[in-house]
């Protein structure tokens, strides 16, 4: 480390050669010292060592020293000090961040209406404030929800919302002299948006008739799945009775995200007389209606 005036006046060879070797060693070490050299005129850079392990590397303007960078001699760093030096990383395809990035107030924003897309790698998630956001979209209409462990998922908006709801009507005759079940003609079907919501299945069976000593059994299915046990209707000692608006109402939990299909059947309870329904034409329509309840 060394510094010199730069002055080199006239002087018998021995002294030039020395006093030019000086000139030489300011140069080579940056001009060097604790001080600013005294031959320094505006524009002469010069590390202050006044700190021996992270001298300040300084820039004399004619007037003042402005301070441009501290060398730090254990991190092999250099770190600039000017809040007005700017790096260009847009020639950087791959640029890398050493530590937190600090906004300092401002903020992350595109220009010409351009998106900013966020995407972690492989299993990495996008995580805002300790909350962990999902890694694919959800369906239609679903919103974000919380674990209360900061893990947000999509679902259905709301538990209870009415999503969909499907209507059908029977009114063809169907009469039974069997104990065995079959299908009342009754039917509709469904597909479910999500697999956590749930069907509200209300079967309507007008003009339910037992005939005779007998009494009417009603199941109600999902496909081939029987989820209501069956219903005995009618009195075995009435000769003669008929039952209006004999209702199944289901609150069924499919975990299926496919077309399901939901129909009723009935049967002759005893397996004597005649059970019957929707009798009597246009007045015996019988209903089905499939509501989809968000879960």
């Amino acid at each position: 480390m060394s510094q010199h005036d730069y002055d080199i006046a006239n002087q018998s060879f021995p002294a030039f050669r020395t006093d030019l070797n000086n000139v030489l060693g300011a140069i080579n070490s940056s001009n060097s010292g604790t001080s600013r050299p005294s031959g320094a005129v505006e524009g002469t850079i010069w590390l202050d060592t006044t700190s021996a392990t992270t001298p300040t590397l300084k820039f004399y303007d004619g007037a003042d020293d402005i301070s441009l960078a501290t060398i730090d001699y254990s991190a092999n760093t250099v770190n600039w000090l000017d809040s007005t030096v700017v790096f260009d990383i847009v020639g950087d395809t791959t640029p890398q961040l050493g530590g937190n990035l600090d906004v300092n107030g401002n903020s992350i924003v595109s220009v010409s209406n351009g998106n900013i897309t966020f995407t972690p790698d492989g299993t990495g998630k996008v995580i805002i404030d300790g909350l962990s956001h999902p890694t694919a979209d959800g369906t239609a209409d679903q919103v974000l929800k919380t674990d209360g462990a900061g893990n947000l998922s999509f679902a259905d908006a709301g538990g209870g919302k009415i999503l969909q709801v499907v209507t059908a009507e029977y009114s063809t005759q169907t009469d039974s002299t069997s104990a065995t079940f079959a299908d009342t003609g009754l039917t509709a079907n469904i597909t479910p948006s999500s697999t956590s919501n749930k069907i509200l299945v209300i079967a309507n069976h007008t003009n339910t008739r037992k005939n005779g000593s007998t009494q009417i059994g009603l199941k109600l299915f999902r496909d081939a799945t029987e989820i209501r046990q069956s219903l005995s209707l009618g009195d075995t000692n009435d000769a003669s009775r008929i039952h209006f608006s004999v209702t199944i109402v289901e609150l069924d939990s499919p975990s299926s995200s496919s077309e399901i299909t939901y129909k009723t059947q009935f049967n002759n309870k005893q397996a004597s007389g005649t059970t019957s329904v929707q009798m009597g034409g246009s007045e015996g329509v019988s209903t089905i209606t499939l509501m989809e309840i968000a879960g």
